[in-house]
């Protein structure tokens, strides 16, 4: 047998406490305890010892509601009249003693921590589930007034007051009148006594405190859909965001402990809308925090630029700010913290969408100042500048070549991932329920919830709420089944709006809605950020803009102005690119020139930028593969991008018929060495026959040498065979010499070891002796020893012998005066009662 425990770090809600969560962070949290009460008490147990120490919130933000260890399981139906015993004789500890409110007590009936126990669990009727919605009110008592509604913690007095059932507790309101009302009817609802006054069950409670929660200007807003589509949310929308409250609990505690946090995760799961709709006003809650926010783009330094721009953090040219920040990256954080500090307030930098600064901007330097600027921002603890990035997951590896950004980064990774169901389910239903309508079927909500989890597109979902929502029973205020089927479910819906969209495009307008969506969607799958003028080039301005329009009226695509009045143009969501099957589809056929017009796009925005210069214009095999594309596909090009393929064919042109003339100058030269060539040749024919006779003539000489070379050689040979035995014989009689001498040094050799066997001999012989004569010495003393020993033993047996006549002279004189007690003490009880005394005393 084993036993398998979930291991948590975190802190208890007493520590929680503590720290002084606002009203808003306390009563998320009490959400999510009411939300466990309500999943144990579908299943008939009660905790019956709920209190902050028993609640935990792990640092991933999860409120966990643990030790059940007094809980029971009861019928609700049928639930027998159990009623607790009146107060037992150990009563517990005094209010004096700390510790009594701490204590869960189970002496006889009395179950449960005693400040947060019920009136039924003091006796007066049955322990139930709205106990433990009891011991919440209690909680939310003591967190924000730091006392008891019963005025004392004593056994006697909480008793005395809780079983009273004619005189109501004190309202919440009365200790606090700051307390917003809502909140004020929910903890005096939980801590009626008569249990038929109190919240009913833990749905109703947590529906009552699920409406506190949303602010009260959205639930009069029931005409304005809460649902955004396939847009992020942003700041403004936070009363419509749900499904994210632990990860937000959780953002916030890093961001305490370290100034840099990433959120990372796929694309679809949300993290724009989790930054700006979440952590962002969560984070305005918790003090004064001035939010600056940026994306990289193409220009990613000017973005810092404008950053501090708005911050007032300097009062330089753009320029001059440029070339600081290409100087020194560190600049950044110091002009924010000394900005902060003059202000007095703390500063938070969000980048949305960093992967732009791989997928949009050219630059290794530019993306090497732009992190080393993030990291001086995010470089203390301590400083008041924070920063929060948003990444796509499969971007990270990007960073790799940036091992300084990308080891602090570590330390502030935040992965987001696709809601659970739960949470899921709240994203979808809390919205509507906010508005005032509900889903018709829950059918509907689990439908959503499958496609969501199957395609982990949340947008989607989101989308195809808003489409529901569109199509709402006014007067039932419903979000019904019929209108769901109609449209398809949730990959019908956005494919037949895209298809609508693109079909209301009229048809002469086609080409130009393909040209615009494929310059939108980057090489790498991904979103593209396009200037508005550079789309407006594709054709007619009136023409392109009336598309544009299109589009954007259709939430399919967005426009961004920035500060400098420049406009630009995105896809509202990369899900476009993937879910949209005729988007996919003009990807597929244009996949081969994808590439090349983004490389297209790249170098004529380079070119023009540099005032068209010649050097910049594609030359050689780049030049030809791109007139080739030309003359095969019929390209959507922008002006900028048909004048730098017209200055490349230009330049091509001209390369051409530079080399026409070189070549027919090279072919007139080739004709003059022929020429000159002719009559090399018969000089040279000449000169050849001159040559051919006094080559004879060497011949015969050669011959006549190599005869004379042979004789010489058989003498040399007959010379050589003598030196080589005289040789031999040399070598043979010096090998014999050194073998006498050698066995000389081995007859010398012998004779010194010989000497010194001898003194070995000699030396080993005085050893011995002496080892003699020691062990006959230590023999004399261990006789010596023995004597002694044997003398020792004598005298212990005769003092022995000494104490036991002794001990029997002592028994006989003990006996003697025994005998002597007796007959003095006999003689005098005889005397006694002759004296007329008999007292027990006076006889003792």
């Amino acid at each position: 047998p084993y036993m398998v425990l979930e291991y948590l770090e975190g802190k208890t809600l007493s520590q929680v406490v503590e720290g002084k969560p606002s009203l808003h962070q306390f009563t998320e949290i009490m959400v999510s305890v009411v939300r466990a009460l309500e999943r144990a008490h579908e299943y008939g147990i009660v905790h019956r010892d709920l209190k902050p120490s028993n609640i935990f919130v792990t640092d991933r933000g999860q409120v966990k509601v643990l030790d059940f260890g007094v809980a029971r399981l009861i019928d609700r139906t049928t639930a027998a009249t159990e009623l607790a015993a009146t107060r037992p004789s150990n009563a517990p500890r005094t209010e004096g003693d700390p510790r009594t409110a701490e204590a869960t007590f189970t002496s006889n009936s009395l179950v449960g921590t005693l400040p947060y126990m019920s009136p039924e669990q003091w006796g007066i009727d049955t322990v139930d589930h709205l106990s433990d919605l009891w011991a919440v009110g209690i909680m939310f008592w003591r967190t924000f007034t730091d006392v008891h509604p019963a005025g004392s913690h004593a056994p006697d007095k909480l008793r005395a007051v809780l079983t009273d059932l004619k005189t109501p507790l004190p309202s919440l309101g009365k200790q606090d009148p700051k307390l917003p009302a809502e909140l004020v009817a929910i903890v005096d609802k939980c801590l009626q006594k008569q249990k038929a006054n109190r919240y009913q069950s833990a749905t109703e409670l947590l529906a009552a405190m699920q409406a506190f929660l949303a602010p009260k200007q959205a639930r009069l807003e029931a005409d304005a859909c809460p649902y955004r589509g396939l847009a992020a949310f942003g700041e403004d929308d936070a009363k419509y965001f749900f499904g994210r409250s632990n990860e937000i609990r959780t953002a916030l505690g890093q961001l305490e402990s370290w100034p840099l946090l990433a959120v990372i995760g796929p694309s679809g799961v949300g993290k724009s809308s989790f930054v700006h709709a979440g952590l962002i006003p969560a984070m305005r809650a918790t003090g004064t925090w001035q939010v600056c926010m940026l994306r990289p783009g193409r220009a990613p330094l000017h973005r810092l630029a404008n950053v501090l721009d708005e911050m007032r953090a300097t009062g330089d040219h753009l320029t001059d700010v440029l070339d600081q920040l290409t100087d020194s990256p560190g600049v950044f954080g110091k002009l924010l913290r000394t900005s902060a500090l003059h202000r007095s307030h703390r500063i938070l930098v969000v980048v949305d969408q960093l992967e732009e600064l791989f997928t949009l901007c050219d630059s290794d330097d530019a993306r090497r100042t732009f992190l080393a600027a993030l990291l001086a921002a995010a470089d203390d603890p301590s400083s008041p500048v924070r920063v929060v990035l948003s990444m796509r997951a499969d971007f990270l590896d990007r960073l790799a070549n940036h091992k300084q950004f990308l080891s602090e980064l570590s330390r502030g990774l935040f992965f987001l991932t696709a809601p659970d169901a739960d949470n899921l389910r709240e994203t979808i239903v809390r919205p509507a329920e906010l508005a005032g309508v509900a889903f018709e079927s829950a059918s509907i909500v689990e439908d959503m919830m499958l496609a969501a989890t199957s395609r982990g597109a949340l947008p989607l979902v989101s989308f195809a709420a808003t489409r529901l929502w569109d199509a709402r029973d006014r007067e039932r205020k419903l979000l019904t089944s019929s209108a769901y089927q109609h449209m398809g479910g949730v990959g019908g819906a956005f494919a037949r709006h895209a298809d609508q969209i693109a079909a209301a495009v009229p048809p002469k307008s086609q080409p130009l809605l393909r040209a615009i969506m494929l310059r939108l969607v980057t090489p790498e799958g991904t979103r593209a950020v396009v200037d508005r003028g550079e789309l407006v080039s594709l054709g007619d301005p009136h023409e392109v803009e009336q598309v544009l329009d299109q589009l954007v009226r259709a939430r399919l695509i967005q426009v961004h102005v920035d500060s400098d009045q420049a406009a630009t143009v995105e896809i509202v969501h990369e899900m476009l690119i993937t879910e949209w099957p005729t988007l996919a589809r003009w990807l597929t056929e244009g996949q081969a020139l994808r590439g090349f017009m983004h490389e297209l796009r790249q170098a004529a925005r380079q070119w023009d930028s540099h005032g068209r210069s010649g050097d910049l214009v594609w030359r050689g095999a780049t030049a030809q593969d791109a007139l080739a594309n030309a003359q095969r596909h019929v390209l959507d090009l922008s002006a900028v991008e048909s004048a730098f393929l017209a200055a490349v064919r230009a330049l091509a042109v001209r390369t051409r018929r530079r080399k026409v003339a070189a070549i027919s100058t090279i072919i007139v030269m080739l004709c003059a060495v022929i020429a000159g060539g002719a009559i090399f040749t018969l000089k040279l024919a000449r000169a050849n026959a001159v040559a051919q006779d006094r080559e004879a003539a060497a011949n015969r000489a050669a011959q006549e040498a190599q005869t004379a070379r042979a004789a010489l050689q058989q003498k040399l040979d007959v010379i050589e065979e003598k030196e080589q035995a005289r040789r031999k014989a040399e070598a043979e009689a010096k090998a014999a010499q050194e073998k006498a001498v050698k066995a000389d040094e081995t007859v010398k050799l012998s004779q010194e070891e010989l000497e010194k066997a001898n003194v070995e001999l000699r030396r080993a012989l005085a050893d011995a002796e002496s080892e003699k004569q020691r062990a006959q010495t230590e023999k004399h003393n261990a006789e010596a020893a023995a004597e002694v020993a044997r003398k020792a033993s004598a005298e212990a047996r005769a003092a022995k012998a000494t104490a036991e006549a002794a001990a029997v002279r002592e028994k006989a004189r003990a006996d003697k005066l025994e005998q002597e007690a007796k007959s003095i003490y006999n003689k005098d009880l005889r005397a006694r009662p002759a004296a007329g005394s008999n007292q027990p005393g006076e006889l003792k």
